[in-house]
């Protein structure tokens, strides 16, 4: 088999040593088996290392390091030095709790062997809790053959779970696109915003799942994720650089429509902060100082009245002295999604 065939899977992983064995199993099940699977562990505690010598003994395919210590803790950091460490030619992230089905790989690779034109082909997961037999949800995007990237991703439903995609290296190598590593939420719809911005070929494989999700541990982030600061942080800071990729480009999109509906999500991000409790004075006060321009920034290039700019002004000076306000922040008339 040609050596311009291999694929690299790469996996982070933190304290799944009850987990990883499953999803390992499942990379070894693969009818492509030109394979080399990075584990990087992102400081486990809980006997991960034992674990994966017992595989590595078994199969020379797979690699287990440890993120450097001067890489930032959290996935995107392992992510990315399993990438810069990878051989392939092709490239699949996959989560160390997720499962493969066994034709996930082939099916991926067949369509971009076919067809030389594309960056990446994708699939669809279904989505299990406890055992793979217990499916509760299917993750399929709304639209799948979209014409307009940028609007079909923020409007209409268009989306990529981490692992649906099977990336050409070279492609993501030559627009130098990587996980942001300070974001500990929303870094993939950040990474694949910023990868539509690209304009890539792509296509999704024609089949209903080719991998199972778990729900698990990490749901509970969600259930807080409105109660934890830095999370909401992390989806702010994703709605500001897609705002500033925007506003600085001449991509072929309503792009009013796009700036509109972002001023509509960090409004009401920046209220919800602000005003979120069990949060230092200090910390508030510097968001609030750093990221105000940014409002008004977004009003600007909304191309709004002086309405919404009055509206949004007296709306900070009572939220900075009374920690109330949120009609002066909630613009839903820009709400523009159709799946909300």
């Amino acid at each position: 088999m040609e050596n311009q065939n291999l694929i690299s899977i790469i996996i982070p992983t933190f304290n799944r040593a009850s987990l990883i064995g499953e999803t390992l199993d499942s990379v070894q099940a693969q009818t492509y088996t030109y394979w080399e699977c990075i584990v990087i562990d992102d400081g486990s505690t809980d006997g991960t290392d034992q674990l994966m010598s017992e595989y590595i003994a078994k199969d020379s395919r797979f690699k287990y390091l440890h993120r450097p210590q001067d890489r930032l803790p959290g996935g995107n950091a392992a992510r990315n030095y399993g990438f810069e460490l990878s051989k392939g030619e092709y490239v699949n992230w996959f989560d160390s709790d997720d499962l493969m089905l066994p034709d996930f790989l082939s099916s991926k690779l067949n369509l971009l062997i076919e067809n030389d034109s594309l960056d990446f082909s994708a699939c669809y997961s279904q989505i299990f809790k406890n055992s793979p037999n217990n499916i509760i949800n299917e993750a399929k995007p709304l639209i799948t053959n979209s014409v307009n990237y940028i609007e079909d991703y923020m409007f209409n439903g268009l989306f990529f779970d981490t692992a649906g995609p099977l990336w050409r290296k070279s492609f993501l190598i030559k627009n130098n696109l990587k996980f942001d590593e300070v974001l500990l939420r929303s870094q993939e719809r950040d990474f694949h915003f910023r990868i539509l911005f690209a304009n890539p070929n792509f296509s999704f494989v024609v089949k209903k799942h080719l991998f199972l999700s778990r729900e698990g541990e990490d749901n509970s982030i969600s259930k807080n994720f409105s109660k934890s600061f830095d999370l909401q942080l992390s989806n702010f800071m994703y709605f500001n650089n897609a705002f500033n990729l925007i506003y600085e480009s001449d991509i072929k999109c309503d792009k009013i429509k796009l700036l509109r509906y972002i001023f509509y999500r960090q409004s009401v991000h920046f209220y919800t902060m602000f005003t979120m409790n069990n949060v230092s004075l200090n910390k508030q006060l510097y968001f609030y100082f750093k990221y105000f321009p940014a409002l008004i920034k977004y009003l600007k290039g909304s191309k709004l009245g002086l309405e919404y700019f009055a509206k949004i002004c007296f709306g900070s000076g009572i939220m900075l002295f009374f920690n109330k306000g949120y009609k002066f922040f909630h613009f839903p008339q820009f709400n523009y999604r159709k799946n909300d």
